[in-house]
């Protein structure tokens, strides 16, 4: 039998190299590019928003499996204080198992608990994502539409 647990990374000073490296992973998929992390200047700017930064790993046996990033924010629409979620990625082998369904239901505690009108994410139009925006309705997230972006150049 496999052990599964959530580890809740609350502490800048527990963020280790495997999750880094685990992060990495997570952005070759997203993006397909392989660039490296600027791992300082990651953990600098993440420290001021570490009181509305959730970051969850889960693992099974002693490997990380799957991650999900959540950030607090504030809209009138939203009638105050809810969650976005930035990322969720679990390693393709592992799909399928309802890990992705126990960050989720982990995170719906930790909206519960941080008094959050709502978590949003965003499920991004085609035929790649048709099975994450279906994963997100089989848990209970109503589909609103996609959400554009501006990039900001420096």
């Amino acid at each position: 039998m496999e052990k599964t647990s959530i580890i809740s990374i609350d502490e800048i000073t527990k963020i280790e190299k495997q999750h880094l490296e685990f992060i990495q992973e997570l952005l070759f998929e997203l993006t397909g590019k392989n660039e490296l992390l600027d791992d300082k200047q990651i953990l600098k700017d993440l420290k001021p928003y570490l009181d509305k930064f959730i970051l969850l790993f889960i693992k099974m046996n002693h490997d990380l499996v799957g991650i999900i990033t959540i950030q607090e924010a504030f809209a009138f629409y939203a009638n105050g204080k809810y969650g976005i979620i930035n990322e969720l990625y679990i390693k393709p082998k592992f799909r399928s198992k309802g890990l992705g369904e126990l960050l989720i239901k982990e995170s719906i505690k930790i909206a519960k608990h941080k008094n959050w009108k709502r978590i949003d994410v965003t499920a991004p139009p085609g035929d790649k994502w048709k099975r994450t925006k279906e994963f997100y309705i089989q848990n209970g997230f109503q589909y609103t539409g996609p959400k554009l972006k501006y990039l900001i150049k420096q």
